[in-house]
């Protein structure tokens, strides 16, 4: 069977695309998931919108608390995650329907601690839609090579990059290939033992592919 996979989803004021976003993690074509929604004090609807499709699938898990912030939010989710792998979601998020499965099977092919797919925002902020640039990762090509510092290596459809860790934090530095957020990323959870969010998470993505041994982006 599958590995469990922990998807939280921190809320906040997201009455507008909370919907789609919860829709979207229940149809995802990986089945084996917990979905755990933080409703971080919403003084909107999105309290309203958790209760009533926390009841639609047993696949979730609901707490609303007073508002201390995303990086609380968080840390709340991650002391309530048992799955072996786990990645993160905001209210506001639509991803589409494999981006789970397709950042599993990188972590099952590839010899890596993280997976990382792009982002793409859409028309209407704060919607983020997460894409995978590609969901054929059984039949990927794989690059091992460094990245010039000068610039970066655009994923091509049938191509999965895997990264060393020096080499990933190189161009998230850069800002090109990789992005400072920890949405459209699944992780080993364990890599959260020694690491928690707090109110400045600018640095969490940094100190995670530092503990990695490798990472890799489709």
């Amino acid at each position: 069977m599958n590995d469990l996979v922990s998807v939280i989803v921190s809320i906040y004021n997201d009455e507008k695309n909370l919907k789609d976003c919860i829709i979207s993690l229940i149809g995802q074509t990986y089945r084996n998931l917990e979905i755990i929604l933080i409703d971080d004090g919403s003084t909107d609807g999105s309290a309203k919108i958790c209760d009533d499709l926390v009841l639609t699938s047993s696949k979730m898990k609901l707490v609303h608390r007073m508002h201390s912030g995303l990086g609380d939010s968080r840390n709340i989710g991650l002391d309530m995650a048992t799955g072996k792998y786990v990645t993160f979601v905001n209210g506001s998020d639509t991803i589409k329907n494999d981006m789970i499965e397709t950042l599993y099977k990188m972590m099952q092919n590839y010899p890596v601690d993280i997976a990382m797919c792009s982002l793409s925002f859409g028309s209407e902020q704060p919607k983020t839609y997460i894409y995978p640039s590609s969901s054929n990762t059984s039949n990927a090509n794989v690059s091992s090579r460094a990245i010039n510092t000068s610039g970066n290596y655009s994923s091509s459809s049938n191509t999965v990059i895997t990264l060393s860790h020096e080499d990933a934090i190189r161009q998230l530095l850069l800002g090109k290939t990789l992005t400072n957020t920890v949405c459209g990323i699944l992780f080993k959870k364990e890599l959260f033992n020694s690491i928690k969010f707090s109110d400045d998470n600018s640095d969490v993505v940094v100190r995670l592919i530092e503990l990695s041994k490798k990472t890799a982006f489709v």
